[in-house]
């Protein structure tokens, strides 16, 4: 932090610690910093992205099983971090390694930018750009005015009815 939270005078610099956002805060950090992996907040891995794995103890070397069942030995070097790149097929990777729990990280297809189905004010399909035309009135329901109609006709009909067998 740029600035300390307690100043000389023994005194609150601020009245974050206060606030809703300050243990979040705290969290945050002691995961970045720590090294920290939340298996429920763990980033997506597309296909083809490189995954960085953090095993919980220090350990040499882990193996990652993907999803066909093809064993891969990663050795640590001198990183403190395992790199994983052969995240090609799609489903569940098994990460295993002695002295740890069994992990597991998917891959899957989800885009952001595929997700969004906001219009485009133009996109392009090879070498066409397309642009949208006039933008055209929706058509009116007609279907209410011929049921009113048809109960109207209905109320008369039944009104000349019994006015018929009072007669």
């Amino acid at each position: 932090m740029t600035f300390p939270l307690i100043t000389d005078q023994d005194e609150w610099n601020t009245d974050w610690v206060k606030q809703l956002s300050f243990p979040l805060f705290l969290r945050n950090l002691l995961y970045h910093v720590g090294n920290v992996s939340d298996a429920a907040g763990e980033e997506a891995v597309q296909a083809g992205q490189v995954k960085t794995i953090r095993p919980d103890v220090p350990v040499r070397k882990i193996e990652v099983i993907d999803p066909t069942g093809k064993k891969t030995t990663l050795d640590r070097g001198n990183r403190p971090d395992f790199l994983y790149g052969k995240t090609d097929e799609l489903g569940v990777y098994q990460v295993e390694a002695e002295g740890a729990g069994p992990r597991s990280f998917a891959v899957n297809l989800l885009d952001p930018d595929e997700s969004n189905i906001e219009p485009r004010g133009q996109f392009r399909i090879g070498a066409t750009t397309v642009t949208p035309g006039e933008i055209r009135r929706t058509p009116k329901d007609l279907w209410h005015w011929v049921a009113l109609a048809a109960l109207l006709l209905i109320i008369l009909e039944w009104y000349v009815y019994n006015r018929r067998i009072f007669i």
